[in-house]
């Protein structure tokens, strides 16, 4: 089939952190509104993800600002705050107590991720502060499928990062403690390696990512 007149064609290779899922809906429109643009993603840790970045193997990354922005040779644009909760399921023992505190939440098991995430080292830090033994998941799975479920079946929690503040409708199915365990702010955001160009097909990615996220129109990397 022959591209319209006019029309943008390229590839674009974009890596995707466990908080890059949430620009999916941006990059479906995206590739609606550019047919001729070829879109590949990986999904893995930003840690493989930036190194791939680096070698030229990928043209973005998509992930959390936290980890993306230790990277001296990436240029690192925050997208949106991600906001914090904790997670369990609706008639969890918490749901009895009034205000449920930091020492209250982790006592019960946690759920996480298999692959190693920047809000997992900010969390084994806090429980370091306040005196509890070292983070050690009770279930670890990759599976979002099965964490909701392994909280529905035990008293274990999760912590939930989340763009949207109803935590995309989690609430109407689970109890959410928002910023109930003190932890840093997460974004989501986009890195490129520094001294690789941008071509005109990056430039539209980032640009669709900052509308979709209603982030400013000219984009400025993180501390420049």
């Amino acid at each position: 089939v022959c591209a319209a007149p006019n029309a943008l064609t390229g590839r674009l290779r974009v890596g995707l952190g466990i908080t890059g899922h949430h620009v999916c809906p941006v990059m479906a429109e995206f590739a609606g509104a550019h047919p001729d643009i070829s879109l590949e993603t990986t999904h893995a840790s930003e840690q493989n993800l930036c190194a791939r970045l680096l070698h030229g193997e990928l043209d973005l990354v998509v992930g959390s600002s936290s980890y993306l922005e230790r990277w001296r040779d990436l240029d690192v644009t925050r997208l949106v705050r991600l906001h914090q909760a904790c997670m369990v399921r609706r008639d969890h023992p918490l749901a009895a107590l009034a205000n449920p505190g930091e020492l209250d939440i982790l006592r019960y098991p946690i759920v996480l991720p298999q692959s190693v995430e920047p809000s997992q080292s900010d969390l084994a830090k806090r429980y370091a502060e306040l005196g509890l033994p070292p983070l050690k998941p009770q279930y670890s799975t990759n599976s979002f499928e099965l964490m909701l479920a392994l909280l529905r079946a035990t008293d274990a929690f999760m912590m939930m990062l989340h763009p949207a503040a109803d935590f995309g409708g989690l609430g109407r199915h689970f109890l959410l403690l928002p910023d109930a365990v003190r932890m840093p702010t997460h974004f989501v955001a986009v890195a490129r390696a520094a001294q690789r160009p941008r071509t005109r097909v990056m430039v539209l990615f980032e640009q669709a990512l900052a509308a979709g996220f209603g982030a400013a129109p000219a984009l400025q990397a993180a501390g420049g």
